[in-house]
């Protein structure tokens, strides 16, 4: 697997190969993303360990409970409509400010799905999640 130094220096040799526009894009994005892995690598410490105040982790099952809860609130707000996983995590980030994945989310809504506190409708990309009658 690539890190992203070579990710970076190929999508800076690809931009020689496109127009002015998409080269200033990708100028611009390869930027940004450089920024962001330094920000990430020269964050201050907190107690001896790196922690992103942007993103959630859920590595131990207090902070899995913690993140289930906040789902189940949220769609409790809904009042029995259906919503989608998309639609749940932008709102868990407006109102916690915190970014969630995709995965992270569906994990959730199936943890809640297995203790029957949610209902869905649909598959795939059509799921759509409410609480549980």
């Amino acid at each position: 697997m690539a890190n992203h130094t070579e990710i970076l220096s190929a999508l800076t040799a690809v931009a020689n190969f496109v127009d002015a526009d998409a080269k200033t894009f990708i100028a611009e994005m390869v930027a940004r993303k450089t920024a962001n892995i330094e920000a990430a690598f020269l964050a201050p410490a907190d107690d001896g360990k790196t922690v992103s105040t942007d993103s959630v982790t859920l590595r131990t099952p207090t902070a899995r409970t913690d993140f289930d809860s906040r789902v189940l609130g949220l769609l409790g707000r809904n009042r029995g409509k259906y919503v989608s996983a998309a639609n749940l995590m932008e709102r868990y980030t407006t109102q916690t400010g915190s970014d969630c994945t995709t995965a992270q989310m569906r994990a959730s809504l199936n943890r809640l799905i297995e203790d029957s506190k949610v209902d869905y409708t649909g598959f795939q990309r059509g799921t759509k999640y409410s609480t549980a009658p």
